[in-house]
């Protein structure tokens, strides 16, 4: 499918929109901005990602759209609106991005909550800045019709972004929307990134140092990125860089990396039921990165972690 090809399956019978906020379910803005995008774009099939996500957590959005996304349709709209500096001066953008035949569209605030996104489609990127003027901005549509947005101070989810969601829904083109950018706004990152050995057996010091002794088996060292609602702790560690066998260190706060095995220490198993019985254990998860679990229970608070907390691989 060449590129033309995706943007026609967006204009099908019946295009597709999902939905990412932190706003929840109670109040009714993700109601009024379903109910936006419907007024514009009958049609439209649309379908919830995530609402639950912590207030303001850029972080936690780059995730969610890094997991979801790539499993839907080419030509998929994917509305995102974790937004912080709604009223300020951040910009609005729309991104095309993925490979040839299964490019996928996004739409939300250039505040770095798509860049994880654009990574994980791989392929190329375009990105457009939505105009938004004072008095509301738009575009020319076939057939002599235009689409309509404008900035608000407090909710940007409604007067701008489910529009232009609706709008593309209907066939809008993405450049239609703004002048092209070269650079898109990108998040700090969470966590120092993961590191293992220059060579089997040798430590990793602060700084990606390689000491000359043996450290005994190192394999990786990095830390935990994030939890799931079951408690489970997402680490950075690629699962492509350890395997079953090996012994998972939830090192000891404050420890020296200089080569001392210290901490608690977990199996690498290769499911969760394996570790029925055990305090806890590694495994690789469906995202391919490095997982701590307990099964039937929750890591986080059994094996009392936190966000940032190291973790070390070893043979």
């Amino acid at each position: 499918m060449s590129r033309s090809s995706a943007e026609d399956a967006r204009r099908g019978a019946e295009p597709l929109v999902t939905l990412t906020s932190d706003f929840g379910t109670r109040d009714g803005y993700v109601g009024a901005m379903k109910g936006r995008i419907l007024a514009i774009c009958r049609e439209v099939r649309i379908v919830d990602l995530t609402h639950a996500l912590a207030p303001q957590d850029l972080h936690g959005a780059a995730w969610a759209l890094a997991r979801a996304v790539p499993h839907f349709p080419a030509g998929t709209i994917h509305l995102a609106v974790i937004d912080p500096g709604v009223g300020s001066a951040r910009g609005a953008v729309v991104v095309r991005a993925g490979t040839p035949g299964a490019e996928q569209l996004l739409v939300g605030p250039d505040n770095g909550i798509f860049g994880r996104v654009i990574e994980e489609l791989g392929g190329s990127w375009a990105a457009w800045r939505v105009a938004t003027g004072e008095a509301g901005s738009g575009a020319a549509m076939a057939g002599g019709e235009r689409a309509e947005w404008r900035k608000d101070h407090s909710f940007d989810g409604l007067a701008l972004f489910a529009p232009l969601a609706g709008h593309l829904a209907r066939g809008m083109e993405p450049k239609s929307v703004g002048p092209q950018v070269a650079a898109l706004e990108r998040l700090a990152p969470a966590l120092e990134p993961p590191q293992r050995p220059a060579r089997a057996g040798a430590e990793v010091l602060p700084g990606g140092e390689v000491p000359t002794g043996d450290s005994g088996g190192l394999v990786a060292s990095g830390g935990i990125e994030r939890f799931d609602r079951f408690g489970n702790a997402i680490t950075n560690i690629p699962g492509d860089w350890v395997e079953p066998g090996m012994q998972v260190e939830l090192a000891a706060e404050g420890s020296a990396a200089e080569g001392a095995r210290e901490g608690t220490f977990l199996p690498l198993l290769t499911h969760y039921a394996e570790g029925r019985g055990r305090p806890g254990l590694g495994l690789v998860n469906s995202d391919r990165r490095l997982e701590i679990a307990v099964y039937e229970g929750s890591a986080r608070r059994e094996l009392k972690l936190q966000v940032g907390s190291r973790v070390r691989v070893w043979h």
